[in-house]
């Protein structure tokens, strides 16, 4: 069976992927920072006939945290062929994005892009030796005071030679 570990998997576009590819030959793998939220989320995918094989803890905001990550996937989904990269944060939307906080846009980049690149490159590897793909998932956006400019923004397919 094909595994396949999903970003921000435990709500919204995330759990809908997962629900996707669950009833559609993929062993899921629910990725999650809240354990609860984790296990309430496989819970249900279950119970709606999604194939799902476990949960693992992403933590985008915390590269140290994401090599532990990396290395628990190696040793558990050492056949891991697909990594959806969803899990990301848009940043203040109640405020224009010029009045943003440097806090907040530096949050915002961390987990949007930084993190996210750190759980790409470690596993490359793995999915490279295994021929997978990486997919990364973004959201509509268009020109409005509100939009964030650092959230959401790259869409891109990868295929592993």
């Amino acid at each position: 069976m094909k595994k396949v570990l999903v970003t921000g998997a435990n709500k919204g576009i995330g759990y809908g992927i997962c629900k996707f590819l669950g009833k559609n030959g993929w062993q899921v793998i629910v990725g999650a920072r809240n354990s609860k939220r984790a296990e309430d989320a496989m819970k249900t995918l279950k119970a709606e006939g999604a194939d799902v094989i476990g949960w693992q803890y992403v933590n985008l905001s915390d590269n140290t945290s994401l090599e532990q990550t990396a290395k628990e996937i190696k040793e558990k989904y050492y056949d891991l062929e697909l990594l959806v990269n969803n899990a990301g944060i848009p940043g203040d939307m109640e405020m224009a994005s010029y009045d943003s906080e440097m806090q907040d846009v530096a949050e915002t980049i961390q987990v949007n892009y930084v993190g996210t690149f750190c759980l790409t490159k470690a596993l490359t590897p793995l999915l490279s030796a295994n021929k997978g793909r990486i997919v990364n998932i973004t959201v509509p956006s268009e020109v409005s005071p509100y939009w964030h400019p650092m959230s959401y923004v790259p869409v891109k397919q990868h295929r592993m030679q």
